[in-house]
């Protein structure tokens, strides 16, 4: 510790696989399909924090929450997982670098990375630092054509940690070939720090990342949730003891359910998405909508059987 991954210490990554990106010339691991890949770390100094950084690189032509291809049959999803330790999972999100081009699906220009919540489709690029400019492309021999395919998303993660081992892992699932579906890390690094290191959140701080982690902006949702996960036991303990619920504006939601039945597909998808990724913190708003519940019975107990948006059902 510290560690800074430059090429040649890929190698004390199990399974390692070195490669350069084409444009940029920067090393990085993989690319690497579904075999899992950890690096393990033993006899770590005393330490309340890990400190792990690095830039995800997916590549070709990932699917996204794909699921059905009408010509090939099942193409997708296609995730990508980070754990430490035995630890619950970090992160598990299906992962795209579909361009967004005519003749691709729209669920394949979709996925969930780096949303918090698995249920909320994001376009593929949204919170990317760079987006096919790492000069891999997909060829597609059938119909002479080729796409640029690739997509960087750096993540920074402070995580409590106070174990003398530690191993990370990451892992692809649901990938086709490495010559077809891959992801790989770059520019990773990994330090221990002391409680002294991180500096603290105040309640307020805490109360406003607790809303903001309930956010349909995908990028303010996960920067609350690992706020609040560096917070660490001082969060857990400050919101046990406040009364602080997640937000939602009834305009908004109403303004999804709206959209949810109307006549733009891709409008509708995502507006579905929203409302799963919200519920149950909308269940008040919704029985007291008439646009979920039906205008035709006065007894709101009674409506919200019988919902006028079955498709969210």
């Amino acid at each position: 510790m510290p560690y800074d991954g430059a090429a040649e210490a890929f190698a004390s990554w199990s399974g390692s696989i070195t490669a350069e990106t084409p444009t940029s010339h920067t090393p990085f691991l993989g690319p690497m399909g579904n075999t899992p890949t950890s690096l393990t770390f033993t006899g770590l100094p005393k330490h309340d924090f890990l400190h792990i950084q690095f830039d995800l690189l997916l590549i070709k032509s990932l699917d996204g929450v794909d699921r059905i291809d009408a010509n090939w049959g099942i193409s997708g999803p296609d995730y990508w997982s980070l754990r430490l330790d035995d630890r619950p999972t970090l992160i598990r999100s299906a992962i795209s670098a579909t361009p967004d081009e005519n003749g691709f699906a729209f669920a394949a220009k979709m996925h969930t990375f780096p949303s918090v919540i698995p249920s909320m489709p994001v376009a593929a690029g949204t919170g990317a630092s760079g987006m096919n400019a790492e000069g891999f492309v997909m060829e597609f021999k059938y119909a002479d054509i080729s796409f640029p395919m690739d997509g960087v998303y750096h993540v920074d993660l402070t995580l409590p940690h106070s174990a003398a081992d530690a191993t990370i892992t990451a892992q692809g699932y649901g990938l086709s070939g490495t010559s077809d579906e891959g992801w790989g890390l770059a520019n990773v690094k990994i330090d221990t720090l002391s409680a002294a290191d991180v500096t603290p959140l105040t309640l307020q701080e805490i109360e406003q990342a607790w809303k903001d982690a309930a956010s349909t902006d995908v990028l303010q949702s996960r920067d609350a949730f690992w706020k609040l996960v560096s917070a660490a036991d001082t969060a857990v303990d400050l919101l046990s003891r406040q009364d602080v619920p997640p937000g939602f504006n009834t305009a908004d939601v109403e303004g999804r359910l709206d959209a949810a039945v109307g006549s733009d597909a891709e409008a509708g998808f995502e507006a579905r998405q929203d409302l799963i990724a919200m519920w149950p913190g909308i269940e008040s708003i919704l029985l007291r909508s008439p646009q979920f519940t039906g205008p035709d019975d006065p007894h709101p107990a009674n409506r919200h059987h019988r919902p006028t948006h079955r498709s969210l059902r």
